[in-house]
């Protein structure tokens, strides 16, 4: 694989996996495009006449067979783990409502953390996020605001975590993340 940065990187075959689209399914495809119509039919305006949704779902032309939005489609059934061999932990504090929503986050593909400011929704996202590494699982933390992001970044960097997380919203973030990888 080459890189935009001209890094190169060779995998080994054990490593790639071909798949294709769940897009090539009528059914899915279908689905798909209403979401999308939807979205341009509600969401919030960019420039006066696509919305930023539907913007995104334009850019939008691979769905993976493996991936939750697959499952959402109704390509696949979205996989929950009835007990969980995985110890969970709480380096972050808990209630009794954060315990629960981190247990779901770990037994579950799919999970959303919601409620009003100050319900503890950035600790619970914390103790998941401590939770996936120790299982050696991967996460990521999307938010419609960009101050949920930057508080749970703030709060990774209090604990001297800040190097688990990174700012991908935008081209620019992106392009500057992963060039400043080195493969270390």
């Amino acid at each position: 694989m080459i890189f935009r940065n001209g890094k190169k990187i060779t995998y080994p075959i054990s490593h790639i996996t071909i798949e294709q689209s769940i897009l090539k399914n009528k059914r899915e495809n279908n689905h798909f495009h209403y979401l999308k119509t939807l979205a341009n039919a509600i969401g919030a305006k960019v420039n006066g006449d696509v919305s930023f949704l539907g913007k995104q779902y334009e850019q939008l032309s691979h769905i993976s067979p493996r991936s939750v939005l697959a499952a959402y489609f109704g390509y696949k059934s979205i996989k929950s783990k009835s007990e969980t061999n995985e110890h969970v932990i709480f380096p972050f504090g808990f209630n009794a409502s954060q315990k629960v929503a981190t247990e779901r986050a770990m037994t579950n593909q799919l999970s959303v953390i919601e409620g009003p400011p100050g319900t503890g929704k950035t600790q619970t996202i914390l103790n998941i996020i401590a939770n996936a590494i120790i299982n050696n699982k991967t996460v990521a933390i999307v938010s419609n605001n960009n101050s949920a992001i930057a508080n749970v970044m703030e709060k990774l960097h209090k604990y001297e975590l800040d190097v688990l997380g990174a700012y991908l919203g935008n081209k620019d973030n992106k392009d500057t993340f992963f060039t400043e990888q080195n493969g270390k």
